[in-house]
């Protein structure tokens, strides 16, 4: 009887040990939310996964972006550095890839002049790491999606 006890003590300790809030969460991938995070500076780039375009955060408001609703000016240019402001559609999709969720909305951005653009009202629903999915479609007929991903955290 004394070897079930310590069993069920044993357990217990295994299952209540993942609950200290001052460890940082673990991604599917085994590195911390932090260290997947990018540190924010004004006109950080990112280019697509295909190589063909580039795409910068001029500017955030608030600056890093945080918890609550964050407002970005974008460029994208093209694989020569052209701006790229037409014939592409652009839409900010806010990921949280350590909880498999989006947020309330996903942004669609007007199109701008000289390859910028501003993504307004990109809704960061809760603290932790966020993926910012830039989704740019080429307005063609069977047009393939190509994307740029920048991750921060927000404290919030």
């Amino acid at each position: 009887m004394r070897w079930l006890w310590a069993l069920v003590a044993a357990l217990l300790l295994v299952a209540t040990s993942g609950c200290d809030d001052a460890a940082a969460p673990v991604d599917n991938d085994g590195s911390t939310e932090s260290e997947s995070c990018q540190d924010y500076v004004q006109g950080i780039e990112q280019a697509t996964d295909s190589g063909s375009y580039t795409v910068s955060i001029l500017d955030a408001n608030p600056a890093p972006p945080d918890r609550g609703m964050n407002d970005l000016v974008l460029r994208v240019v093209d694989v020569d550095g052209a701006p790229v402001d037409s014939g592409v559609v652009l839409v900010v999709e806010p990921w949280m890839p350590a909880h498999g969720h989006g947020s309330t909305n996903v942004t669609a951005v007007p199109r701008g002049a000289d390859g910028v653009y501003d993504a307004n009202q990109v809704n960061l629903i809760m603290p932790g790491a966020w993926e910012f999915r830039m989704l740019i479609t080429p307005d063609m007929v069977d047009a393939k999606e190509d994307s740029a991903v920048f991750t921060f955290c927000a404290e919030g």
